[in-house]
């Protein structure tokens, strides 16, 4: 199994990438239909950081009409096979794109503010726009704990980024997760364990988040509370944990699924 490391800075998150790896330590295969392979998207848009001229992107085919483009959590610049552990069970039913950002973006107490730049926005543009144009499907936007303020970065930057996605899904939501638009049409799903005990992912926050989109979204909007499943190790960097909707992943996969082919125009 591939695994792409940034650099270390701790041994616990060292620990944690290894934990990760034993546990899915399957083939691709077995979950997603065909993997495509890693693909780079230049980055030509005005605001990318010319230091950084492409950004890589792992690439998952499927026989459905969607693609799901995955924004990672933790420091979003390198993958670990899966980002989250209900990306595992879509099962050859939506296309999966790993987004991974050639540069860590730390979350200093939590708050991750590169999330939110210019530099990061334009990537996930240009992945967008490079994905739409490659495969003429549905593009659907998700990002997991730390990933999901990229989608706020991404609807904050221009009042009219929201038109050229067909959706959006909030895995384990960032309690610091800033929309800032006033107004949007496309459809949201938020999900969220109540039992979540990440510091930074609290499901106070992911409330705070679906009330905002009841009030500026005039498209769908969808809040469902995840409750049950398995914890075990660290809340926020073991795989273990409710953060991952860990015994719940068929489940959430199933309503990913479910909500894209119903707000699929």
């Amino acid at each position: 199994m591939l695994l792409i490391f940034e650099k270390m800075r701790t041994n616990n998150y060292f620990k944690f990438l290894i934990f990760f790896s034993l546990i899915f330590s399957f083939s691709f295969d077995q979950v997603l239909a065909e993997y495509v392979g890693r693909r780079y998207v230049d980055c030509n848009l005005s605001d990318c950081d010319p230091k950084y001229p492409n950004t890589s992107t792992e690439y998952y085919k499927s026989n459905g009409n969607a693609l799901l483009l995955q924004l990672p959590g933790g420091h979003g610049s390198f993958q670990i096979f899966l980002s989250s552990r209900p990306i595992s069970d879509l099962d050859n039913k939506v296309d999966v794109v790993f987004l991974i950002n050639p540069y860590p973006m730390p979350n200093p107490n939590g708050d991750p503010p590169l999330r939110y730049s210019p530099d990061y926005v334009a990537r996930i543009k240009s992945v967008i726009e490079y994905y739409k144009k490659l495969t003429n499907k549905k593009i659907w936007l998700s990002g997991h704990s730390a990933g999901t303020p990229g989608i706020a970065g991404f609807l904050n930057r221009d009042k009219n980024n929201y038109k050229i996605i067909d959706g959006a899904v909030f895995l384990s939501s960032n309690y610091y997760t800033r929309v800032k638009v006033d107004k949007i049409n496309v459809p949201i799903l938020i999900l969220h364990h109540e039992w979540d005990r990440c510091r930074s992912n609290k499901y106070s926050g992911a409330q705070i988040l679906n009330n905002k989109f009841l009030k500026i979204n005039s498209s769908k909007t969808k809040f469902v509370t995840f409750s049950g499943g398995k914890a075990f190790g660290d809340p926020c960097d073991s795989p273990g944990g409710y953060h991952f909707f860990v015994g719940q992943n068929d489940k959430v996969a199933n309503e990913i699924i479910n909500f894209i082919n119903e707000n699929n125009k």
